[in-house]
């Protein structure tokens, strides 16, 4: 079935490149590009650039772009190319139209950020005004996610799916202006028992009323089958370099620029890249972890092996107050090795507002598995509820750059944002979150 699978991506392929020609427009903001990979397979790539940031992200919804085709499926991303002090790229690898370059075995770029406007000249410019954040440094790039399902997927039970498992079947891209809302779209799909189940990833940033540091992700699962789909769970990974090509990063628990995030941030000197959820009553068991893995195939293809090496702090229940913030319980836990009994784990410490408690902040930061050097983040989601024939369910979650305004971080530690919540059916019912790293 995956080999099938596999092969219905190529398909999807032909049918998103028609959906999407327009918006290639000479002054489009975001744009697609068709990438030669082997002999006779292409998959396209897409770049969103606005005023403060800029990504590429590939046809599956996955940042770091572009990626090779190596005998039909998806190879292992190659690092960027950047200015050792900037992070910057050169006109050698991006071209004025925003294209990666050299088109015959190109470098991978992810995610860009300046403090400061990059309005002016031609989008290649603007993106060359930008440090990358992802892929900068040695060793391949990570950030991508996995799914898994307990009944209902064709396969093996509760194996976590690959991106290269699922069908592309359309990827689309919208924004005219660097200053306007940006974003892009992926449809996939997997077989089901009694049909599909079809996930649609969204990345969105420069909506109105957001800050210009903030991108937010939603991933919507849709059952378009007979039977109800039931344990499907949502796994992001990232392994970023804001260090550029020097520089060890550190990990901490918390944000600067959202307080009242559940949040890790990965740092280097002032360079941020935070991940995470807001508290919410459907945000609870959410688990966030750093790990010295950095390989995106092993992060993904079993990530609660990662749960069982590392400490982790996972999200409990929250309380809406009175004046409209929420309080929320946090759990730090040493695990005990065995990946289907977290029950067992060691309880390391908690607190019932993990916001106002210092202590509990200085702990966390204190027993992180790891605290400097190459470190990737885990973000493992609760398992959903029950998905029923023709129903809906999102995930939402942010990647968050650097900090506004500056300040001391909350806790005694910490700068970087993060947030997220997932929905059903259109309702608000939940939240989660993940981590990051650097080279």
């Amino acid at each position: 079935m995956k080999q099938k699978a596999r092969a219905g991506r190529w398909t999807g392929l032909a049918v998103l490149t028609m959906l999407s020609g327009s918006s290639t427009v000479a002054n489009a903001q975001a744009r697609l590009f068709s990438y030669p990979s082997d002999a006779n397979r292409r998959h396209d790539y897409a770049l969103l650039n606005g005023d403060l940031l800029a990504f590429y992200l590939n046809d599956r919804g996955d940042l770091g772009a572009p990626y090779p085709v190596i005998g039909g499926l998806p190879g292992a991303k190659p690092p960027g190319i950047v200015d050792p002090a900037t992070g910057r790229p050169s006109s050698v690898n991006i071209a004025d139209d925003g294209r990666i370059l050299p088109v015959d075995g190109p470098p991978t770029y992810g995610a860009l950020f300046s403090r400061t406007s990059t309005l002016a000249g031609s989008i290649g410019e603007s993106v060359r005004q930008k440090s990358e954040y992802l892929t900068a440094g040695a060793g391949s790039v990570a950030e991508g996610f996995a799914l898994r399902g307990n009944q209902g997927l064709r396969g093996p039970r509760n194996s976590f799916l690959q991106p290269s498992d699922l069908v592309v079947n359309s990827f689309r891209v919208f924004g005219d202006s660097p200053a306007g809302p940006l974003g892009a779209t992926s449809v996939l799909s997997y077989p089901t028992d009694s049909g599909e189940l079809q996930i649609t990833q969204d990345l969105a940033f420069q909506e109105a009323g957001t800050p210009g540091n903030r991108a937010r992700f939603t991933i919507t699962f849709t059952n378009n089958g007979t039977e109800t789909l039931s344990g499907l769970q949502y796994v992001r990974a990232a392994d970023p370099n804001q260090g550029f090509t020097s520089g060890a990063t550190t990990q901490r628990f918390r944000t600067q620029a959202d307080p009242g995030a559940f949040a890790i941030n990965s740092l280097v000197g002032d360079r941020g890249f935070g991940f995470g959820v807001f508290p919410d009553g459907s945000t609870e068991g959410s688990i966030l972890l750093v790990t010295p893995e950095t390989r995106e195939p092993a992060l993904l293809t079993q990530p609660l092996d990662q749960v069982t090496r590392n400490n982790y702090i996972r999200l409990g229940a929250s309380t809406l107050l009175p004046d409209g913030t929420r309080t929320a319980s946090a759990f730090l836990y040493q695990p005990a090795g065995d990946p289907n009994s977290l029950a067992d784990d060691l309880l390391l410490g908690s607190t019932l507002d993990f916001v106002n408690d210092t202590a509990f902040t200085n702990l966390v930061n204190d027993n992180l598995s790891v605290l400097a050097g190459n470190a990737a983040l885990l973000w493992v989601s609760p398992v959903l509820p029950d998905l029923a024939p023709s129903a809906s369910l999102s995930l939402t979650f942010y990647y968050f750059f650097d900090a506004f305004p500056s300040g001391p971080p909350p806790g005694g530690d910490v700068p970087e944002p993060g947030t997220g919540a997932w929905w059903l059916c259109g309702v608000v019912a939940g939240g989660l979150l993940a981590r990051r790293r650097r080279k």
